[in-house]
């Protein structure tokens, strides 16, 4: 069977809600495949990457792309309305670089990750952070940030699953992220997050 990767429901999904804002940080943007979706959402989207065959692909998206990583970010301060970071945490050797993503963001972070217990964690060699999710919800707790963790179904990189039935699975793990495949981290600083209940 031939299988096309394409852009998850489930992280379109996500995509979907956010706010209209300037700028976009689609951090581990690799060749590009939310950075339409993000473009959707933003008057600038900026990806970012360390894998320079990958971002070549994205340029042609007509984004800045830039080659660095995730614990070393070359902006300043507070230079992105949203901050998108999806899989690649799993793929940094500590948590500490939410301190990366929450110094560059000004109003929100998103972070899709394997949920760790699920099929797709140990598959991959690269993914290097050894975590799970109630030390994720610890140290998450512990940040100047307000975050929560909700889990995003199945995540199946393949269209072998009709969106239909993707969104039952999403709407069902949303509230249990032990029972997703793929778990989403949304945060706001906690000035803003005492507004938003």
């Amino acid at each position: 069977m031939n299988r096309q990767y394409v852009a998850v429901f489930e992280r379109r999904h996500v995509i979907s809600k956010f706010e209209l804002c300037d700028r976009i940080l689609d951090l581990g943007c690799g060749d590009g495949t939310y950075t339409p979706y993000l473009q959707m959402k933003a008057i600038e989207v900026v990806g970012l990457d360390c894998n320079v065959k990958k971002l070549m692909k994205a340029k042609n998206l007509s984004i800045q792309a830039i080659r660095a990583d995730a614990l070393h970010l070359p902006f300043k301060d507070k230079s992105f309305d949203l901050v998108w970071a999806s899989e690649v945490i799993e793929h940094t050797p500590t948590l500490e670089v939410f301190s990366e993503l929450e110094r560059v963001a000004k109003e929100k972070i998103v972070a899709t990750v394997p949920n760790p217990s699920g099929p797709y964690y140990r598959r991959d060699p690269t993914h290097v952070l050894e975590y799970d999710i109630p030390e994720l919800q610890d140290f998450l707790k512990r940040r100047d940030w307000d975050y929560t963790i909700n889990g995003l179904g199945l995540c199946l990189p393949y269209k072998i699953i009709p969106d239909s039935f993707r969104k039952i699975f999403l709407k069902l793990t949303w509230r249990h992220p032990s029972y997703a495949f793929n778990i989403s981290i949304t945060g706001y600083p906690q000035t803003r997050a005492e507004y938003k209940t």
